[in-house]
């Protein structure tokens, strides 16, 4: 749960510079205090129990500890939201992640981040982030789940009743592939995949799957570089 930021401090306070008694402890003291003032760190301390009891079926335990979270810290996470290792959150005011959501490991995700989902299907609705991505503020990864008519359509997976209408519901899942960076106020829409090592600038709007090695901006997102290539 603790950041590299942090631990990056911690060696640097302590290893590189004067190492007499006083200095370590002011040290520990000063790296200890700003962990525990991080809501990052809190709501991610929070999760783990809530998910532990999600797991285990204490549904109405979980979501309780989990809202519980979301009042101390502005960031809410959904109990059943799978998260890896050393995930860091920076500021985190206003960060929604879905039930389905899954998260790799060695992740930053800034204020203002939405890894959600449209609709009121089951199964996986969420985006998907793998390692190593990080995801600046007010990106907004929508999975949206879309209700058709059931004319002209027969390899969706489900039927289901809407208003006395037979209609059929599919997901468009959103992935995000290793070392991926996200550029703040992004919009990833459904069904698209971002390739790895590629990067999305700032604002874009991304309609369309990314590959691999690339550098795309703008509305709708486009391709004006390839990384593979430098």
């Amino acid at each position: 749960m603790y950041s590299r930021t942090v631990a990056s401090s911690i060696y640097t306070r302590i290893y590189t510079r004067p190492t007499s008694p006083s200095f370590a402890v002011e040290g520990v003291a000063e790296i200890c205090a700003g962990t525990a003032s991080v809501q990052g760190f809190h709501a991610l301390f929070y999760h783990r129990q809530a998910h532990w009891l999600y797991k285990h079926k204490h549904f109405f335990l979980a979501r309780a500890l989990s809202q519980f979270a979301r009042h101390m810290t502005g960031i809410e996470i959904h109990p059943g939201a799978t998260i890896g290792k050393r995930l860091f959150i920076d500021h985190g005011m206003g960060i929604v992640i879905g039930e389905t959501a899954e998260i790799g490991d060695d992740c930053t995700i800034y204020h203002g981040v939405t890894l959600g989902g449209t609709g009121h299907d089951t199964g996986k609705r969420h985006p998907t982030i793998g390692n190593n991505v990080l995801i600046a503020s007010d990106v907004k990864i929508y999975t949206a789940t879309h209700t058709t008519d059931v004319a002209g359509r027969t390899n969706t997976p489900e039927n289901k009743k809407i208003s006395g209408c037979f209609c059929r519901t599919y997901s468009k899942p959103i992935t995000i592939e290793d070392n991926v960076w996200i550029g703040g106020g992004a919009i990833l829409l459904p069904g698209v995949t971002i390739g790895k090592n590629s990067v999305i600038g700032a604002g874009s709007i991304v309609t369309r799957s990314i590959p691999e090695n690339c550098v795309a901006v703008g509305n709708p997102c486009r391709i004006i570089k390839h990384l593979d290539n430098i």
